[in-house]
């Protein structure tokens, strides 16, 4: 018995060491998995899914041309090129954009989101300003709301802006991180943990090896060709847990949510919506800040401006665009093959938010010409019209 046992302790013994060995190896003589072993632009976060990778780069793809661009993310894990230095805000006047792909704009390059273009604005004419872009593809109001909650600079951010989409109610709904209690209360739920097996074995390069052979061996038994490159373990669960929740929102009550909307009734989860930006308002003024919802420029959002309490500073970005234009329509401003906002959509979003802005007096004036001037500058300095 003695003799099992010391084989066993042998062979387990030997295992390690090889393992040991090859992962050393791996680290140091061959590279080959240097990357995949960090999670790439999204990572898991217990409080709510995902959340985005400081300083870490990715690609993606002009919807309607193809053409490829950096999506660079920067020191805060804000898709901006440019980092920001918390010590330094206290002597700028701090902007902050919440929204879910429409603010990230992974779908254009980043000097075209809205954010870069408010805040060219600014500093051109207000002086030292940043606008600080922590939109999140695939986030609803919940987890931008537990986002900011989060954040250390929190009490630096003057203006803060919820931008408003119709998906938003049904996000709450799949998210489950928000309840209502019986007396109205907000309760706040965790997002479910990442498995720690998954944590433990994603960091080693051994581990993508492995599934590389496996890869390698499934396809030459299936007589296919093998083209995947291992993914990051941790990158694996947050991509299927993001997809989950896109699949419950698409197969979801969501037209019935804008049916709602079109008829003026009250839509589902509006009290736990409102509820949120309520809590998310009081933090934001507890800072000495203000609080601004802004609504996407499409009719499903502007219809529901009638459901915001007067509480709340409701910025009716269609409405404006309206009154300029009466045949407006989001599709002048929308990729042809994509329902999200283009580079001109986004453009003349910042327009009307800093005109309404100044006229609200909550930023000084600039001539409407000044503006237009500004803005014509920016974009012809990236050559386009």
């Amino acid at each position: 018995m003695k003799q099992l046992i010391k084989n066993i302790l042998i062979v387990l013994a030997s295992i390690f060491v090889g393992l040991l060995l090859g992962e050393l190896f791996l680290r140091l003589g061959y590279h080959r998995y240097r990357y995949v072993v960090s999670p790439s632009s999204e990572v898991w976060n217990a409080e709510r899914y995902f959340s985005l990778v400081p300083n870490s780069v990715s690609f993606a793809e002009n919807p309607d041309n193809k053409k490829k661009h950096w999506v660079i993310y920067n020191n805060l894990g804000l898709r901006q090129h440019r980092d920001f230095d918390e010590r330094l805000m206290d002597r700028s006047q701090n902007f902050a954009f919440f929204g879910d792909s429409f603010i990230e704009n992974r779908r254009i390059e980043a000097q075209f989101s809205i954010s870069e273009i408010f805040d060219f604005v600014l500093n051109e004419k207000l002086g030292p300003a940043n606008v600080l872009n922590f939109g999140v593809d695939g986030y609803g109001p919940d987890q931008e709301f537990i986002y900011y909650s989060g954040l250390k600079a929190k009490d630096r951010l003057k203006f803060v802006f919820y931008f408003f989409c119709s998906n938003d109610l049904q996000d709450i709904a799949n998210n489950k991180l928000f309840s209502l209690g019986s007396q109205g209360d907000l309760i706040l739920q965790s997002a479910p943990n990442q498995s720690r097996a998954i944590k433990f074995f994603s960091q080693f390069h051994m581990t993508y090896l492995v599934i590389e052979a496996y890869q390698k061996l499934t396809a030459m038994i299936q007589k296919q060709p093998q083209t995947l490159f291992p993914t990051n373990l941790m990158d694996m669960q947050v991509a299927e847990t993001h997809a989950e929740l896109q699949k419950n929102l698409k197969s979801s009550d969501l037209q019935k949510i804008r049916h709602q909307l079109q008829l003026k009734k009250v839509p589902a989860n509006w009290d736990l919506l409102l509820s949120i930006l309520d809590h998310w308002q009081q933090e934001v003024q507890s800072h000495g800040g203000q609080f601004f919802v802004v609504l996407l420029p499409r009719q499903i959002e502007s219809d529901s401006e009638i459901f915001f309490p007067e509480q709340f500073q409701v910025i009716n970005l269609r409405e404006l665009l309206i009154k300029d234009d009466q045949n407006f329509n989001f599709k002048d401003i929308q990729f042809k093959r994509d329902s999200h906002w283009n580079e001109k959509g986004n453009l003349m979003a910042a327009y009307y938010l800093f005109k309404t802005l100044s006229s609200r007096k909550v930023i000084k004036n600039i001539p409407e010409e000044n503006l237009r001037d500004l803005l014509m500058a920016y974009c012809q300095a990236f050559n386009r019209p």
